[in-house]
Protein backbone atom coordinates (compact mmCIF):
# COMPACT_ATOMS: atom_id res chain seq x y z
CA UNK A 1 0.00 0.00 0.00
CA UNK A 2 1.49 3.66 -0.85
CA UNK A 3 2.63 6.01 1.85
CA UNK A 4 0.01 7.85 1.20
CA UNK A 5 -2.86 5.45 1.62
CA UNK A 6 -1.45 4.82 5.04
CA UNK A 7 -1.11 7.87 5.51
CA UNK A 8 -5.43 8.81 4.93
CA UNK A 9 -6.18 5.74 6.29
CA UNK A 10 -4.77 6.36 9.61
CA UNK A 11 -5.73 10.17 9.67
CA UNK A 12 -9.25 8.58 8.69
CA UNK A 13 -9.34 6.37 11.66
CA UNK A 14 -8.19 8.88 14.33
CA UNK A 15 -10.71 11.45 13.04
CA UNK A 16 -13.46 8.51 13.51
CA UNK A 17 -12.06 7.46 16.61
CA UNK A 18 -12.04 11.65 17.84
CA UNK A 19 -15.77 11.74 17.12
CA UNK A 20 -16.60 8.58 18.29
CA UNK A 21 -15.19 9.26 21.80
CA UNK A 22 -16.81 13.05 21.23
CA UNK A 23 -20.11 11.99 20.60
CA UNK A 24 -20.10 8.74 23.37
CA UNK A 25 -18.91 11.27 26.07
CA UNK A 26 -21.69 13.85 25.03
CA UNK A 27 -24.28 11.64 24.87
CA UNK A 28 -23.17 10.60 28.98
CA UNK A 29 -23.23 14.17 29.74
CA UNK A 30 -19.56 15.64 29.48
CA UNK A 31 -19.69 19.38 28.47
CA UNK A 32 -18.45 19.52 24.83
CA UNK A 33 -15.56 21.45 25.18
CA UNK A 34 -14.40 18.68 28.38
CA UNK A 35 -15.66 16.27 25.69
CA UNK A 36 -13.78 17.52 22.80
CA UNK A 37 -10.52 17.46 24.56
CA UNK A 38 -10.72 14.19 25.78
CA UNK A 39 -11.95 12.78 22.76
CA UNK A 40 -8.51 14.59 20.86
CA UNK A 41 -6.09 13.37 23.44
CA UNK A 42 -7.45 9.87 22.40
CA UNK A 43 -7.54 10.37 18.50
CA UNK A 44 -4.31 11.80 19.55
CA UNK A 45 -2.45 8.83 20.60
CA UNK A 46 -3.51 6.55 17.59
CA UNK A 47 -3.02 9.13 15.57
CA UNK A 48 0.62 9.18 16.37
CA UNK A 49 0.86 5.50 16.92
CA UNK A 50 -0.30 4.96 13.73
CA UNK A 51 1.59 7.47 11.71
CA UNK A 52 4.72 6.55 13.10
CA UNK A 53 4.82 2.67 13.22
CA UNK A 54 2.46 2.61 9.68
CA UNK A 55 2.76 5.42 7.76
CA UNK A 56 6.21 6.61 7.95
CA UNK A 57 7.70 3.32 9.26
CA UNK A 58 10.90 3.54 7.16
CA UNK A 59 11.60 7.32 8.29
CA UNK A 60 15.13 7.43 10.22
CA UNK A 61 13.71 10.44 12.40
CA UNK A 62 14.05 9.43 15.81
CA UNK A 63 10.66 9.51 17.59
CA UNK A 64 11.45 12.09 20.52
CA UNK A 65 11.93 14.50 17.25
CA UNK A 66 8.82 13.41 15.41
CA UNK A 67 6.61 13.64 18.71
CA UNK A 68 7.90 16.93 19.05
CA UNK A 69 6.93 18.04 15.79
CA UNK A 70 3.50 16.22 15.93
CA UNK A 71 2.19 17.79 18.99
CA UNK A 72 2.78 21.64 18.02
CA UNK A 73 0.93 20.83 14.45
CA UNK A 74 -1.50 18.64 15.94
CA UNK A 75 -2.06 20.89 19.26
CA UNK A 76 -2.28 24.21 16.88
CA UNK A 77 -5.44 22.40 14.78
CA UNK A 78 -6.60 21.58 18.26
CA UNK A 79 -6.84 25.38 19.23
CA UNK A 80 -8.39 26.50 15.93
CA UNK A 81 -10.66 23.59 16.58
CA UNK A 82 -11.76 24.19 20.06
CA UNK A 83 -12.15 27.66 19.64
CA UNK A 84 -14.86 27.27 16.51
CA UNK A 85 -16.48 24.53 19.50
CA UNK A 86 -16.79 27.79 22.08
CA UNK A 87 -18.06 30.00 19.05
CA UNK A 88 -20.55 27.66 18.30
CA UNK A 89 -21.19 26.87 21.61
CA UNK A 90 -21.56 30.44 22.40
CA UNK A 91 -23.22 32.01 19.13
CA UNK A 92 -26.26 29.31 18.29
CA UNK A 93 -28.51 27.46 20.17
CA UNK A 94 -26.99 24.51 20.01
CA UNK A 95 -27.05 22.66 23.59
CA UNK A 96 -23.47 23.03 25.62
Amino acid sequence: MSQILRFGLVGLSATALHIFAGSMLIWIGTHPLIANTIAFAVAFSVSFLGHSTYSFSGHTQRVKTAFVRFVAVALSGFTLNQAMLASLLFLTPLPA
